[in-house]
């Protein structure tokens, strides 16, 4: 899953400042990897977790030019973030039906899968 195309969210402070496997550029690679195999498969973004509207929709984007160009993607989640106790987001505030709302808009309007 990409979760999200910014590389913002892996710098100091950042959701994922401690976690080098959710590095764009290293999801992107894997995805077109992947494009390689026979079998479509599933990716998605995460919303929630300090990103902006427009990197949602960039990372919706990303999503929808690379399946233009390789046709691999079966299907696009859009899922939300849950704070749990154990995490170090426990107190975040989760997105609210209009943040899921707007992003599944936006994930219609650009269009990926076909």
């Amino acid at each position: 899953m990409l979760e999200n195309i910014s590389p913002r969210l892996r710098g100091r402070g950042g959701v994922h400042q401690a976690a080098p496997d959710k590095d764009p550029a290293l999801r992107i690679k894997s995805d077109r990897r992947r494009r390689r195999a026979p079998d479509p498969f599933t990716t998605g973004i995460l919303i929630g977790i300090g990103e902006t509207v427009a990197e949602r929709a960039l990372s919706l984007t990303a999503i929808r030019d690379s399946h233009e160009r390789h046709g691999h993607i079966q299907e696009v989640i859009i899922q939300n973030f849950r704070a749990k106790p154990e995490i170090a987001m426990a107190d975040a505030p989760e997105p609210d039906a209009y943040d899921m709302a707007r992003a599944i808009a936006t994930r219609g309007w650009c269009s990926a899968p076909r």
